[in-house]
């Protein structure tokens, strides 16, 4: 008879190395006793292009690598498709990590290019203006200058990237291929619950009609 111990935390750890186009997850336990196992549970390699690739270009393939493996193993799992679910009556969190600057680069011109006003208010210790769309998430900088969603979810136990989601503009590429990605891994879900599978890492300003008009008029159309 195998006896499972009673768990207090449990993450899944994805990795990725951009030299290697090689990814690994790993499924990280702790109990009560102050016990720690640590387990693979799948990896994944691709051959390097012959042709000539940028070190960018390398260093996305890496992150989609690694995020596409998460995903498999959640759906073989049967685990809800979000950053979070429960194994054991307790909540397991998932974490994708990378060397990229790249991918977190993307995401900062995209904010600085949309939300100019706001992060020189917050840069300066000035919360955003009433006039502002986003004053009723209060916005701040968190780590690496990423505006994200503040207010009353600090108080929250939840892990800090799961209740400080990144704030997002509606009428980005950027924003679109976001709504597009998460649309194809769900199959082609309805806009509700396309809507509710973004807002577990994002918020998207004025989101719903966005989403909204790529269900209905996306290329991936039902």
């Amino acid at each position: 008879m195998c006896l499972v111990p009673e768990l207090i935390d449990c993450q899944l750890q994805g990795l990725c190395d951009a030299s290697e186009n090689a990814a690994a997850v790993y499924l990280r336990c702790e109990g009560k006793d102050g016990s720690l196992n640590i387990q693979l549970v799948a990896s994944r390699s691709k051959v390097a292009p012959i042709k000539q690739v940028s070190i960018p270009r390398l260093e996305l393939c890496g992150s989609v690598c690694v995020s596409n493996l998460l995903k498999t193993i959640q759906s073989a799992s049967k685990l809800n498709c979000s950053t979070t679910c429960f194994l054991f009556c307790v909540l397991l969190i998932l974490h994708a990590w990378t060397d990229s600057t790249i991918v977190l680069k993307w995401l900062v011109f995209v904010q600085n290019c949309c939300f100019v006003a706001e992060i020189k208010l917050l840069k300066s210790g000035v919360s955003v203006g009433s006039n502002s769309k986003q004053r009723q998430i209060y916005p701040f900088l968190g780590t690496h200058v990423v505006v994200r969603v503040g207010g009353r979810v600090q108080n929250s136990n939840r892990p800090g990237e799961v209740k400080h989601l990144i704030i997002l503009p509606h009428n980005h590429h950027l924003t679109l291929l976001v709504i597009d990605d998460c649309h194809k891994i769900h199959l082609h879900i309805s806009f509700q619950l396309t809507w509710s599978s973004l807002q577990v890492n994002y918020r998207i300003i004025r989101g719903r009609d966005s989403v909204r008009h790529f269900v209905r008029f996306g290329v991936c159309r039902r």
